[in-house]
């Protein structure tokens, strides 16, 4: 029995750091069509901009001569329509909506982010003077001059602000290396293990549901029968017990065996001791455990405990 619960677990945790690493693979792949999309936009507004800043220095100048009125295209020396630029964000959205950028770092999808922001507010003003052009109430030429002058501000301002973005993730792997590296397999699970049995000995209803994983692969046998299906039936199994008794717990012989980067199987033995004076009455036995990392907090994934029988006290 002990060996199957040991092949389960080691399974477990081998799925676990699997599904990790093609988590983070797929991160790195949308950082990288990311910021392939973000050096398009580059070129595309960097394009822009100076058509627009020409035709907008053109119309003003007629508006200092001639003064506003209908917009006639003949007078505008150059003119080839509005000519917005073609901005793209698809990689990005795609992103986002699909959750791969919840493993790349703070600081780099924070970066992004503001950088879309920027190109959305672009959109916006293309979008509203697209809009006001198709359906005639844009007629005056300074509507023509104010929407150009705009094009031509935010496109330099846009081009300037994503250089500068695309020069502070340059090259990917600068990108991905800004993500911490991985703790040592086992940190924290000698101080996650102290937590553990204080919480267990204390019955703390506040503290155990923070043990476990809040999910439906979380179970715990006790000698190879299903017993407990989440944190609420331990918790109500311990709160059976009178709260002036006695239930304490000794523990001996405790391994680690890290499993990728950020599972760990728990093996250990124990003796549990119920009630005080010549009614008491102890047992024995081994727990195993599968443990799991996400955000540097260890939670338990499954469990199994196997008791060898009673002292007869």
């Amino acid at each position: 029995m002990a060996s199957i619960v040991v092949a389960i677990v080691l399974g477990f945790a081998v799925s676990t750091w699997d599904q990790g690493r093609r988590d983070r693979a797929r991160g790195q792949d949308a950082l990288e069509r990311i910021l392939l999309e973000m050096q398009r936009n580059v070129t595309e507004v960097t394009e822009a901009a100076p058509y627009h800043l020409r035709i907008a220095t053109a119309m003003d100048s007629l508006m200092r001569a001639d003064g506003d009125g209908p917009f006639d295209p003949s007078r505008v020396a150059d003119w080839r329509g509005i000519r917005p630029p073609t901005l793209r964000t698809a990689s990005y959205q795609i992103a986002v909506s699909t959750g791969a950028l919840e493993h790349v770092d703070f600081r780099t999808v924070d970066r992004i982010a503001s950088e879309y922001e920027l190109l959305g507010d672009l959109s916006n003003v293309v979008e509203n003077g697209m809009a006001a052009f198709l359906n005639g109430t844009m007629t005056e030429l300074s509507d023509f001059l104010r929407l150009m002058s705009l094009l031509a501000e935010q496109s330099a301002g846009v081009a300037f602000s994503l250089e500068r973005a695309l020069d502070e993730l340059d090259g990917l792997d600068a990108t991905v290396s800004s993500v911490p590296p991985a703790l040592p397999c086992d940190a924290g699970v000698a101080d996650f293990l102290k937590v553990y049995r204080t919480a267990l000995d204390e019955r703390d209803a506040a503290v155990l549901p923070t043990l476990y994983v809040d999910d439906e692969r979380f179970e715990w046998l006790e000698n190879g029968e299903v017993r407990y299906r989440s944190a609420e039936e331990v918790i109500a199994s311990l709160a059976s017990f009178p709260p002036e008794m006695r239930v304490e717990s000794a523990y001996a012989d405790t391994s680690v065996q890290c499993v990728g980067e950020d599972g760990a199987a728990v093996s250990m033995s124990f003796e549990t001791t119920i009630g005080e004076g010549e009614s008491a009455f102890a047992f024995t036995g081994a727990i195993s455990m599968t443990l799991e990392r996400s955000d540097e907090v260890w939670r338990i994934v499954n469990g199994h405990t196997s008791t060898h029988g009673d002292d007869d006290r």
